[in-house]
């Protein structure tokens, strides 16, 4: 058992439990698994909805065993619960079928108990007992974007925030459809790193504006005469362009700070709106790949971004930012 522990250390043991989901879903979902080489360090439970309410209710303690056996081994775990909201109903049905006194929303008096129960079994363990965790990443399912409702709020008032994925925003074409007004984090900048920090205050002032610029407009106001609003808008436009990714595309922190550095710092001013995403492919393929050959003998730069305040590295960045954007208008 070793060897297989001292191979696997270095990632995150992920357990993925399916409760309540279609089967054509989780084919789906499996096939991506497959296709990028998951499952080396990857748990699938699966009670689809065709399976009996007990199989479905039961499944999420399954999953949540395995990865506190993966963190009682001293290996990082990762549970992800999709969703509570058929785990709820699940439990409803068996409630209502064993003459239990329904409560709200026909709901079972104890689901709120039964998971906090379950999400509070995520933990860190100390040196002594092996530096193992267990994280716990729960999914809800509202109807017609309502977080007021019963679990949705039950979760939120466990967890330590939430992520609101939007569809109004889904279907305007950005992706992810995070909704930042909704979405909070009681951890915060705490668990950022002191380099990105920086950015993401940059970030979010010019996103927030550009979301009262763009409710302005959606009203019918006119900011044609205002050149300041004109410029906070284009340039909100052009950060919700950068930041849009497509399906099972992932970028690494060190990607998306260049990718955000390069666009705060102006870089792709002169880049065309529809070239935004094709310039920041281009941008990552040079300073993995071409940038580190024109200084023989230095490291490359994605094992570099940690020294945000060497002014070397800064100067690095800026020369080589402006040769690349000189060079792609060249080629455009």
């Amino acid at each position: 058992m070793y060897p297989f522990f001292k191979s696997v250390s270095k990632y995150v043991i992920s357990i993925y439990i399916s409760c309540g989901q279609r089967l054509s879903s989780l084919i789906r979902l499996n096939e991506l698994f497959y296709k990028y080489n998951i499952l080396e360090f990857t748990v699938s439970i699966s009670a689809c909805v065709s399976d009996p309410a007990p199989l479905q209710f039961m499944s999420v303690y399954t999953g949540c065993c395995i990865g506190e056996w993966f963190r009682d081994m001293g290996l990082n775990s990762l549970v992800i619960y999709d969703d509570l909201t058929k785990h709820s109903a699940s439990y409803r049905q068996m409630s209502l079928l064993l003459r239990r006194t329904p409560g709200r929303e026909a709901y079972p008096g104890d689901i709120f108990y039964a998971h906090a129960r379950l999400l509070e079994r995520a933990t860190q363990l100390s040196q002594a007992l092996g530096w193992g965790s267990l994280t716990a990443l729960p999914i809800v399912e509202t109807q017609a974007g309502d977080i007021s409702a019963f679990i949705p709020t039950n979760l939120i008032s466990i967890t330590d925030g939430q992520l609101f994925l939007s569809s109004d925003i889904f279907f305007k074409g950005v992706r992810p459809a995070l909704d930042l007004n909704l979405s909070v984090s009681r951890v915060g900048g705490q668990a950022q790193r002191s380099w990105f920090k920086l950015l993401a205050l940059d970030l979010k002032a010019a996103l927030f504006l550009y979301k009262e610029v763009a409710a302005f407009v959606n009203f019918g106001g006119d900011i044609s005469n205002d050149s300041s609003w004109l410029q906070s808008f284009a340039f909100g436009k052009r950060v919700m362009k950068l930041l849009s990714q497509d399906i099972s595309i992932l970028y690494s922190i060190e990607e998306q700070f260049l990718l955000i550095y390069a666009h705060l710092q102006g870089y792709m001013q002169l880049i065309l709106y529809n070239h935004i995403i094709c310039f920041s492919k281009f941008l990552l393929w040079f300073f993995k790949f071409y940038e580190p050959r024109m200084y023989p003998g230095s490291i490359s730069i994605f094992s570099l971004l940690t020294l945000y305040f060497d002014k070397n590295l800064e100067l690095r960045l800026v020369r080589g930012l402006l040769f690349l954007t000189s060079y792609y208008l060249k080629i455009t």
